[in-house]
C-alpha cells in the first residue's frame, strides 16, 4: 500500500533528539562482559548502521536493549520498548514524532496501550483521525483558568459550552439571589462522563471513546520507512533550492548597485 502524502504532511523536518535505549551485545553480556553504549534517534541511516555494526562486532552478534532514556515529552513509549524491539524502528518512530507535541496520540494510548511499534508508527500516522478534542469553554485560552481547573471540571464545561441552550439558561437564570450556573457541578459531568466511558481525559483535552476506531495496520513498517526516506529527501532539496535562490537574490542585487569611480 502506498503511504498517502496527506498522512505524512509535517512529519520530516527539523528533528532533535527524542529518547534512546542502552544498545548490548548479547553474546558479550552471557559470557559476563558488559558491552554496547546509549544510541539515540533519530539518527541518519547510515549513522545508525555505524553503531549497530561497532556495538555487534566482527562476528556480528545479536543485540538487546537493556535500558531506556525517555524524555518528558514521550514517556508513553516506554512501556512500548522491550529488550528485542529493533533499533530501526525505533529510529522510524522517532522520525515520526519529529519535534512535535502529540495530545491526541497520548490520548489515544492512555486508552489502548498495548500497541507493536508497527501499530504506534501507523496511530502516528493517522494522527489527524484521531477522536481527540481540546477542552472548550468560556477562558480555555487563559492558562492560569486552565491549570486552576480539574481535568472533570474542564469536560464539564466544555459540556454546557457545546449546549446553547442549557449554556442560555445557566447564564441567564437565577436560583434565589444566585446565578443558575453557580449550582453547576461541572466536575461531577466530567466525571461521569469519564466513569461511563464516554471519554478518556487527559490534561488539555479528551479522546471520544465511542468513535469509530483507526486501521493500525493500513501501512506496513517498510512502507512508512520508504515514504519518510523519500520525504526526507525532498525536504533536501527544497533546502538546497532555496539556498540557491537566495545565492541568486544577492548576485542580482550586487549587480544592480552601481559602482562609482571617484573623480579625478
Amino acid at each position: 500500500m502506498k503511504v498517502k502524502d496527506a498522512d505524512l504532511k509535517n512529519k520530516v523536518g527539523e528533528m532533535k533528539n527524542t529518547f534512546g535505549v542502552w544498545l548490548g551485545n548479547l553474546h558479550k553480556y552471557t559470557e559476563g562482559d558488559l558491552e554496547g553504549e546509549w544510541v539515540y534517534f533519530p539518527q541518519k541511516e547510515e549513522h545508525l548502521q555505524e553503531v549497530i555494526n561497532r556495538i555487534s562486532g566482527p562476528n556480528k552478534d545479536e543485540l538487546m536493549i537493556f535500558d531506556t532514556d525517555m524524555g518528558e515529552s514521550c514517556e508513553y513509549l516506554g512501556e512500548m520498548i522491550g529488550e528485542w524491539s529493533r533499533v530501526d524502528e525505533l529510529n522510524t518512530i522517532a522520525k515520526l514524532l519529529g519535534n512535535e507535541e502529540h495530545p491526541a496520540v497520548e490520548a489515544y494510548l492512555q486508552r489502548e496501550a498495548n500497541l507493536s511499534l508497527t501499530e504506534l508508527a501507523n496511530l502516528i500516522m493517522q494522527e489527524n483521525e484521531i477522536a481527540y478534542y481540546p477542552y472548550k469553554f468560556e477562558g480555555s485560552d487563559d492558562q492560569k483558568i486552565m491549570e486552576s481547573l480539574s481535568a472533570e471540571e474542564k469536560m464539564g464545561y466544555t459540556m454546557i459550552e457545546s449546549d446553547e441552550e442549557l449554556k442560555y439558561f445557566l447564564e441567564n437564570r437565577t436560583i434565589g439571589t444566585s446565578n443558575a450556573m453557580s449550582y453547576f457541578d461541572a466536575e461531577a459531568i466530567g466525571r461521569d462522563m469519564s466513569l461511563s466511558d464516554y471519554v478518556t481525559l487527559t490534561e488539555d483535552g479528551y479522546y471520544d471513546n465511542k468513535a469509530d476506531g483507526l486501521n493500525l495496520s493500513a501501512y506496513t513498517m517498510d512502507e512508512i520507512k520508504e515514504e519518510l526516506a523519500e520525504r526526507e529527501q525532498e525536504v533536501q532539496q527544497e533546502k538546497a533550492e532555496k539556498i540557491l535562490q537566495e545565492k541568486k537574490g544577492k548576485t542580482k542585487e550586487q549587480q544592480r548597485t552601481p559602482h562609482f569611480s571617484p573623480s579625478l
